[in-house]
């Protein structure tokens, strides 16, 4: 395997309790693998190679007391060539003493050789020892 990457992030405070910022990401992947006659393996090694091309991004953060919503939207593209990802998710961090909760929607639209959607929803607990 031999990959590059870089990743340029920009964030500013817009006012108060709002502050935004905008990333792009470019990445340079190559995977070496045998070939093979079986479907599930070729598909687990395609599967290795899921990186973005590049992505780019913008998102806003405001604060609401302890609750902090983040919306954001990205444009991406995946390896296959001639595919193109469009993503939008929301974010809610709950602060909770030294406990921050924080539950992320998103739906992205891939745009291929067949145009599909998806939908992920992910969870998290960051514990403070301070």
């Amino acid at each position: 395997m031999r990959a590059l990457g870089a990743r340029l992030e920009v964030e500013g405070q817009l006012a108060e309790a709002l502050h935004a910022g905008a990333s792009a990401a470019a990445c340079a992947l190559q995977l070496d693998a045998p070939p093979s006659a079986d479907p599930w393996t070729r598909y687990g090694m395609a599967t290795l190679d899921w990186c973005q091309r590049w992505e780019a991004g913008v998102w806003a953060a405001s604060d609401l007391g302890p609750v902090t919503l983040t919306p954001s939207l990205s444009i991406s593209q995946p390896p296959q060539d001639g595919a193109y990802e469009a993503r939008g998710s929301l974010a809610v961090e709950v602060q909770l003493g030294p406990a921050k909760l924080k539950v992320d929607a998103a739906a992205a639209r891939l745009w291929a050789l067949e145009q599909m959607w998806m939908v992920e929803v992910t969870a998290g607990v960051t514990i403070s020892l301070r």
